[in-house]
């Protein structure tokens, strides 16, 4: 008889830096999983900021780390 073993899927970690991050949005739009979103952040130029709206739904295919020019993403 075969055992199946179903493995948890770990949880992510995501990191934004609000000192890094300018409010471009590009994680956001490379994001498959619409994990981050733009909120409003007075204090930026671009008046946004990254934001984790759907942490659940991060599959750690880390787009928003390797494509974010700010180097202001951190998956884990």
């Amino acid at each position: 008889m075969t055992e199946a073993v179903v493995k948890e899927k770990e949880k992510a970690v995501i990191e934004v830096s609000n000192r890094l991050c300018t409010g471009c949005g590009i994680c956001v739009d490379v994001c498959p999983a619409e994990v981050l979103s733009m909120v409003s952040d007075n204090t930026r130029v671009s008046g946004l900021i990254a934001s984790i709206k759907n942490l659940d739904a991060c599959t750690k295919c880390m787009l928003c780390e390797v494509q974010c020019p700010d180097f202001a993403i951190n998956v884990s």
